[in-house]
């Protein structure tokens, strides 16, 4: 399974919609609580907007907000 960051920006791109209905992802969303949790722990893939890219090292920076949990990138296998 797939849960998706509820970032706006995916939204525009249109990777959101595109996820949900190819994959039947699942957007993070705040008011869901601790079932946003459940389903991040679940998932295969976690999507999410990179702030910056870091090229020695491979990494990436991500922003935290309340629709933007940090699970994602976390949790997932």
């Amino acid at each position: 399974s797939v849960v998706i960051s509820g970032d706006t920006r995916l939204e525009e791109l249109g990777i959101s919609e595109r996820l949900q209905q190819e994959c039947n992802a699942v957007v993070w969303d705040p008011a869901k609580g601790i079932e946003n949790i459940s389903q991040a722990e679940q998932a295969k893939v976690g999507v999410v907007y990179a702030e910056y890219g870091l090229t020695e090292s491979g990494g990436v920076v991500l922003f935290s907000a309340a629709e933007r949990g940090r699970s994602l990138s976390l949790l997932p296998e």
